[in-house]
């Protein structure tokens, strides 16, 4: 089977470890699998649905998986996530794989080197992916990601304020996103 050859959108002078990103995860043709947008005394606000709570829940937690991350602001729409994501660099794959239950060595030096070549960012947002992937398979869900992720490097804390701004107010402009669809 002929598979389409993607062309990485990611920049080539970083290494997508340690540092701060705002990050946006969709889920397939913009379907609203994670909820709807009720506006209740002119506030609106958002309805999870099943799958959308076990996607927060799970962003919520991401730190117990992964020691190194932080999200600390994030906003689930209908049809995709914004989150800011600070990996700090503390990252030991020697430490990791000596807390982890340890498989064949082999195959933990195959993900160690994987991990270091392909980003603390991608495996970071892959394994959340898969997990609410797999949650919604065992629980006969329907749902599914787009391929890959949009992300934004954070330079500095003028631009993180700007961001975090935007996230904080998200929902209230939702009907005004490029994101939005009925």
């Amino acid at each position: 089977m002929n598979m389409p050859c993607r062309h990485t959108i990611r920049t080539q002078w970083h290494d997508y470890n340690a540092g701060s990103y705002f990050i946006t995860i969709c889920t397939k043709k913009q379907q609203h699998y994670f909820g709807h947008i009720t506006c209740e005394n002119s506030n609106p606000k958002i309805i999870l649905s099943t799958i959308g709570s076990y996607a927060e829940r799970y962003l919520q937690s991401i730190q117990h998986h992964f020691p190194d991350i932080q999200i600390p602001l994030y906003s689930i729409m209908p049809n995709h996530i914004h989150a800011l994501v600070f990996i700090s660099g503390n990252f030991s794959l020697k430490e990791k794989r000596n807390q982890a239950k340890s498989p064949p060595y082999n195959i933990q030096m195959h993900y160690a080197n994987a991990t270091a070549q392909k980003g603390r960012l991608s495996t970071v947002i892959g394994s959340y992916k898969a997990a609410i992937t797999k949650y919604a398979y065992q629980n006969n869900i329907t749902f599914a990601w787009q391929t890959r992720l949009f992300e934004h490097i954070i330079k500095h804390q003028e631009e993180y304020n700007a961001i975090a701004e935007y996230i904080q107010n998200y929902v209230a402009r939702w009907y005004l996103d490029k994101y939005y669809k009925q």
